[in-house]
């Protein structure tokens, strides 16, 4: 598990031993998550598994039973003016246009009408400020609803299932827009969402998240060694096996998992390595490939 001390000038959220109790009901329970400026941070659970709450929780929403949540380094409320988020739906007024919304949330969050000409291009909505809400697609609604988390210029943006129900079209769209504040804006994400493979596209770290306890964390780079393709073999003598086709791989593409000898996948034939070791007199009972998605990966992990 990957572990960042406070004192990291770059941590922008972390929590240590997060919990929430409804009664016996423990819908967090002991989470502790580190999230550094530049994250796009996915985190991965099953419906109820507590991701909202989680969300809730880091934004003063939903009192915590127990445990720290530090914004930008510190427990001080006003920090939460750097967080900007879209929980769950966005609330938004359909009879008001895109820049009236953004006007009067403006009240509360702060922004000039610069601003809010500014952010409506950059969700891609300036061309439609004038139109009401209500008129919207799905997509354009959740655009907005970032819009007005973008209100006050944060550092750290939380979104909530961000792209369900939206059509591929939508979905690129607001994929499109996290990369971009993510890159040219600066922007740090953490994200929920179902759809994992989308997220995959994106994330740079997740956190997977299972009846209110944190499962693992991990950084993209860390998953896709997790997931990428290997050649699984096993034998009766895997200890001989392991020191006979060591000599034909490199040494940093074999290793001794879970009682069987793994290969990271390359262009040479499967069969080659089943020929060299019946020809040194080794029986192979084992040998298939294997690989795993990001959904694959999470199942065997929440089950």
């Amino acid at each position: 598990m990957i572990q960042n001390e406070v004192k990291n000038t770059n941590v922008v959220l972390k929590t240590s031993g997060l919990s929430k109790h409804y009664g016996s009901k423990k819908s967090l329970d002991n989470v502790s998550i580190t999230i550094n400026q530049g994250d796009i941070y996915g985190l991965i659970g099953k419906n109820g598994a507590g991701k909202t709450t989680f969300m809730k929780t880091c934004l003063g929403m939903v009192q915590a039973t127990s445990g720290t949540c530090q914004i930008l380094g510190s427990n001080d409320p006003k920090n939460l003016r750097k967080v900007g988020a879209l929980i769950e739906t966005p609330s938004i007024y359909g009879g008001l246009s895109a820049k009236k919304n953004l006007k009067i949330f403006s009240k509360i969050y702060g922004g000039t009408d610069a601003d809010i000409n500014r952010i409506l291009n950059l969700v891609g909505l300036g061309n439609v400020g004038n139109r009401k809400a209500q008129k919207f697609s799905l997509g354009m609604r959740q655009r907005l609803g970032i819009a007005i988390a973008l209100l006050g210029n944060p550092k750290l943006l939380i979104l909530d299932e961000p792209i369900n129900g939206l059509d591929p079209a939508g979905i690129k769209e607001i994929r499109d827009l996290i990369i971009y504040l993510n890159k040219e804006e600066g922007v740090t994400f953490l994200i929920s969402s179902h759809l994992l493979d989308e997220l995959g596209k994106i994330a740079t770290k997740y956190g997977f998240i299972n009846d209110g306890q944190l499962l693992e964390e991990v950084t993209a780079k860390e998953l896709q060694t997790q997931c990428e393709k290997k050649i699984i073999i096993g034998t009766k003598d895997n200890q001989t096996a392991y020191n006979i086709i060591s000599q034909y791989v490199n040494s940093n593409d074999i290793t001794f998992t879970n009682g069987n000898i793994e290969i990271k996948n390359n262009d040479d034939n499967i069969c080659q390595y089943n020929k060299i070791l019946v020809e040194h007199g080794i029986a192979v009972n084992k040998l298939y490939n294997k690989s795993q998605s990001l959904e694959e990966y999470f199942i065997e992990k929440v089950g």
